[in-house]
């Protein structure tokens, strides 16, 4: 029995996971096109589940972002990796479908879980910027509680302080600075909120 899932594991795997991968080549667990859902696994079978430069080659996001919902136990540990908008690399693999913004995930996340004082702040980032904007939830059960968010960068960017600005006030980084200081991947730990109310 596995309580750790490896999807587009490769030839990495995670260590006593169950690899998931297309090309079987890479000798995973299980060959598996990732677009065609529901997948064979069970509902609420894994406590981890490891997406490493996935979300970007699959059809539909929101979908593959459904799945691993569901084949999540409650509270399980999600590890999502993906290149970021503004990484030039993003757009040079002929595989990939999208490139994203760090703040996709908001759409899985309660509004209501930001304090009273963030959401002042966040009100006046918006009137002095126009940066900060609430995403709406996408309808549907579907929810996550963002443990860590982390956009990563070049070595330059990181000895000159962008990549701390970035990751401090990230709305700001999109939507003024990204097109200058371009990051490379978004790192996303979240756990799987399910019962909630």
């Amino acid at each position: 029995m596995f309580e750790s899932l490896d999807l587009g594991c490769g030839r990495n795997k995670l260590p006593g996971a169950l690899g998931v991968d297309l090309d079987p080549t890479c000798e995973p667990d299980l060959v598996l096109d990732l677009d065609q859902q529901p997948w064979p696994l069970a509902d609420s079978s894994f406590t981890q589940v490891r997406a490493r430069h996935v979300i970007e080659h699959v059809r539909n996001a929101a979908g593959f972002l459904s799945e691993v919902w569901r084949v999540s136990r409650p509270d399980a540990q999600i590890e999502i990796v993906t290149p970021h908008f503004s990484n030039p690399m993003a757009f040079c693999d002929p595989t990939h479908r999208r490139a994203l913004s760090a703040r996709f995930i908001e759409f899985y996340v309660d509004p209501q879980a930001h304090s009273a004082f963030r959401n002042a702040a966040r009100a006046a980032a918006h009137l002095a910027f126009e940066s900060e904007f609430d995403l709406p939830q996408l309808p549907g059960s579907v929810r996550f509680r963002v443990l860590r968010r982390h956009l990563t960068f070049p070595r330059i960017w990181r000895f000159c302080g962008v990549a701390w600005l970035a990751n401090r006030w990230l709305s700001f980084y999109e939507f003024y600075l990204s097109g200058i200081f371009r990051a490379r991947d978004i790192e996303l730990d979240l756990e799987v909120l399910k019962d909630f109310p």
